[in-house]
């Protein structure tokens, strides 16, 4: 599955490999109630990245620009919508309109690297460069969850900050 927003190549330049804070008094979403469901763990780490970003919207910006409106939609809110992605932003620019695509992967440990990926979601972020993101929750369930942000994960497989594995 590809977005069906007009977008465009654009050149490989922003890569970065970042932190991204967890309000202390955010309001966590409810911890699932069997922790070895893996969905229920992926859907609170959707949930988890859909309220920072929430919060954070108003401070986001689109590549310098400072949208008008930014909205964020967790695409899988009341059930799997099987895209490539989990929560999309879109940037309500002076003349345009420009989306984000993020897909994110949860575990409960705190160091456990990592994590699959489809063949649908490397196609994605080839396609969309810079708008395609890979946030990675660890700890979820805790209250000292962490979240990294892989921006432009085609640049980053490309670059080998980040690397892909076969398993037999």
């Amino acid at each position: 599955f590809m977005p069906q927003m007009p977008f465009t190549a654009r050149p490989i330049t922003d890569l970065r490999l970042e932190i991204v804070p967890v309000p202390s008094q955010l309001d966590r979403p409810k911890a699932p109630a069997d922790p070895s469901n893996l969905l229920e763990i992926g859907r609170y780490g959707e949930r988890l990245v859909y309220m920072i970003l929430q919060r954070q919207r108003h401070s986001l910006s689109y590549r310098g620009q400072h949208p008008s409106n930014v909205e964020v939609v967790w695409v899988n809110e009341f059930q799997e919508s099987g895209h490539p992605f989990d929560v999309q932003i879109v940037y309500h620019l002076p003349g345009s309109v420009k989306w984000v695509f993020i897909e994110v992967k949860t575990t409960v440990t705190d160091d456990k690297a990592m994590f699959e990926i489809s063949t649908d979601h490397l196609a994605c972020a080839q396609a969309l460069g810079q708008d395609f993101h890979i946030y990675r929750v660890y700890g979820a369930t805790k209250k000292n969850e962490k979240v990294a942000q892989v921006e432009n994960l085609a640049a980053c497989i490309n670059t080998k900050q980040v690397k892909l594995y076969l398993e037999i």
